[in-house]
């Protein structure tokens, strides 16, 4: 896995404009700021409900997870982009964590989200 390398999650909710360059700025704003090169970036169309039931979302959980491990981050413009639901949020991250990817939020004052900041 190449170190400071990124992937971007940009998903956009049911009665908003179907544009995700507002979250993409912002995301790309914080990973220069922090010196993370993007390397890969995941969209989803929101469905309005709380579900992990999106193509995007499972594709970068499967990359983030596999051997290949093409980033160590993944960047969204806020918490809820990632998950709504506690349960996935909570499982999501876990997995995360144990695969040694760390989860940030462009837009929350957490510099990284992880299980350990609940504590």
């Amino acid at each position: 896995m190449s170190q400071n390398t990124a992937a971007s999650y940009v998903r956009v909710p049911p009665g908003e404009p179907q544009n995700t360059m507002a979250q993409l700025e912002k995301i790309r704003q914080v990973a220069e700021e922090q010196k993370i090169k993007l390397v890969r970036e995941y969209e989803d169309k929101s469905n309005g409900r709380s579900t992990d039931d999106r193509p995007g979302f499972q594709q970068m959980i499967a990359d983030a997870l596999s051997d290949e491990r093409p980033f160590d981050t993944i960047i969204v413009y806020n918490i809820s982009r990632f998950s709504r639901n506690t349960s996935d949020l909570t499982r999501y991250r876990t997995q995360l964590e144990e695969a040694g990817v760390r989860l940030l939020s462009a837009t929350e004052p957490a510099t990284s989200l992880t299980t350990e900041d609940e504590n």
